[in-house]
């Protein structure tokens, strides 16, 4: 472990929203030597104007050896491959190389981490644990993967208490020493294989949230998780669990929640809806708890949470058709989480595709049968999605989301929903999963106002 000193001769890799947040901060901490590199040029780089000015060095357009020589760290922008040249190359030099994440725990192991981890709702479920904290009146501030860099946050606010954050496993992969008070686990299924290499290697990565837990620290995981008893042999902090069922620690059943078997209170008046949102309200709900929130001001927190843009959003209703917007979903389990969300059978017509992950649809046919009325598919993975669902289903072939978007219009009546829920990356449309939505958005508000 590198103890963290002013004198630290340290590279920043990649100039990307965590890494030009971290330069900034650096330099109000006066930290001396710093080096930048970034592979795209100046005029391509976003964030070029942010440390232009600061007084540190650095390069565009490449990696030069100024980002190995003499190099005491390396601190990554999240998203280097760790078969990528660069990578093994620093790993051949024996240079530490770690993430913004791991840098600020070191700088500040004083502060209070909560840290949410998992394929699916992370973003909800950091978003509102930060919202029943900051209710209840702690020193507390959210960021991580869900767009604030946690340098933004010391930045913001010195004194911060509690730290939540959305971890990736991209940033995960990247901590040796990183020790949240709280870890979320909230699951896991095939995701972002093309950066780890398997599927082994990618949970290695998400479990690196609670390998260095204490036995002042606790973990919540949920209770079907054999997908990671291996990986808790040797674990020393405080075990949690979430689920439906009586073994659970916390458990969901009719929208009531259970603490212990004990009645903690009913949700009647919430905004998020399906078992995927209510496995992330007991997680908030359980991790609140731990903190000495009481269950009166839980409730009422998660009651007043509005759900996040692009994640199962309601948008508007259409001549008695429901717009749902689930752009997050990038992923099978995604969309699977979204079809069960619905109760009715038969009423959805499905907007899948874009950049295939090339991932099984396998686990999508008995409920797909049941709850899909018709699937238009679109984009690049448009006609392997088509090939699967068209079996099962009434499908349609579609070029592009507008075209989309205005084929599930004809071909849905009053009563149905149109959801957005793509199962798929963005790229070959859209810069990411919000652009995308809001386009979607566009699409259906447009449609109102004319």
């Amino acid at each position: 472990m590198i103890n963290i000193e002013k004198s630290l001769k340290i590279t920043l890799l990649g100039l990307g929203l965590s890494t030009s947040s971290l330069a900034v901060l650096l330099k109000k901490l006066d930290f001396a030597d710093v080096f930048i590199s970034e592979l795209k040029k100046e005029k391509h780089n976003e964030f070029f104007k942010k440390i232009k000015n600061l007084g540190y060095e650095y390069e565009f357009g490449f990696h030069s050896d100024r980002v190995f020589l003499s190099r005491d760290l390396i601190i990554a922008s999240p998203g280097f491959p760790p078969n990528s040249k660069i990578m093994k190359e620093i790993r051949c030099r024996n240079i530490p190389v770690i993430s913004d994440i791991e840098f600020i725990y070191r700088l500040f192991p004083e502060k209070k981490y909560i840290a949410i981890t998992g394929s699916n709702g992370k973003s909800t479920t950091t978003s509102l644990i930060y919202h029943i904290l900051s209710k209840s009146g702690i020193n507390s501030e959210i960021g991580g993967n869900i767009g604030i860099p946690i340098s933004d946050i010391i930045l913001k606010n010195p004194s911060v208490e509690y730290i939540v954050l959305e971890t990736s496993s991209y940033q995960l992969e990247l901590t040796r020493d990183f020790s949240p008070h709280i870890s979320v686990f909230l699951n896991i299924s095939p995701n972002h294989l093309s950066h780890h290499g398997d599927m082994e290697s990618y949970i290695k990565a998400k479990t690196n949230i609670f390998k260095n837990q204490t036995s002042n620290d606790f973990l919540i995981i949920p209770s079907d998780h054999i997908f990671l008893d291996n990986y808790l042999l040797k674990y020393k902090g405080n075990l949690l669990t979430f689920g439906f069922d009586d073994t659970s620690n916390i458990k969901c059943s009719g929208k009531t929640l259970y603490f212990n078997n004990e009645k903690l209170f009913k949700l009647d008046k919430i905004k998020l809806f399906g078992d995927h949102n209510m496995q992330n309200i007991m997680c908030a709900t359980i991790t609140s708890l731990l903190l000495g929130i009481n269950a009166k001001d839980i409730k009422e927190s998660i009651e007043s949470f509005n759900p996040l843009e692009h994640r199962f959003e309601y948008v508007c209703t259409i001549n008695g058709i429901k717009i749902v917007n689930d752009s997050k979903s990038t992923t099978v389990v995604s969309l699977l989480m979204a079809l069960k969300s619905f109760k009715e059978d038969k009423k959805i017509i499905l907007l899948a595709g874009g950049t295939d992950k090339n991932t099984p649809l396998d686990p999508l046919k008995d409920i797909s049968k049941k709850k899909i009325k018709h699937a238009v598919l679109y984009g690049k993975a448009g006609e392997r999605f088509y090939s699967f669902f068209s079996k099962i289903v009434e499908s349609t072939l579609e070029n592009g989301l507008r075209n989309a978007f205005e084929k599930a219009l004809e071909l849905s009546e009053k009563g149905d929903c149109i959801l957005l829920s793509p199962a798929c990356a963005s790229f070959d449309e859209f810069k990411n999963f919000e652009e995308r939505g809001k386009y979607f958005k566009k699409l259906a508000l447009s449609k109102i106002q004319g």
